[in-house]
């Protein structure tokens, strides 16, 4: 597994109220079987609590062979951003 969270870290944007949306999916075009399959959001609020999470991240990626995808561009919590993906 590839981690690039080293070449991210500089354009990562953490502050008050902002969020970095992490998703972890497995693609059928991977390989994946129906029933072992992923699709799972992660918010953080600050970089040391990524990282913190970052090998339960790989662990679940490796486990269900899926990617991690890290969005690049933090959500504020006041423009409505949860509520559009729930």
């Amino acid at each position: 597994m590839i981690n690039n969270l080293e070449i991210l870290k500089p354009i990562l944007h953490f502050e008050k109220d902002y969020y970095v949306r992490v998703i972890i999916l497995s693609r059928s075009k991977d390989g994946n079987l129906l029933q072992k399959r992923i699709g799972r959001d992660l918010f953080f609020g600050t970089l040391e609590s990524l990282q913190e999470a970052m090998p339960d991240i790989i662990a679940t990626a490796t486990e269900y062979n899926a990617r991690v995808y890290i969005d690049t561009v933090s959500k504020r919590l006041s423009s409505g951003f949860l509520a559009q993906i729930e």
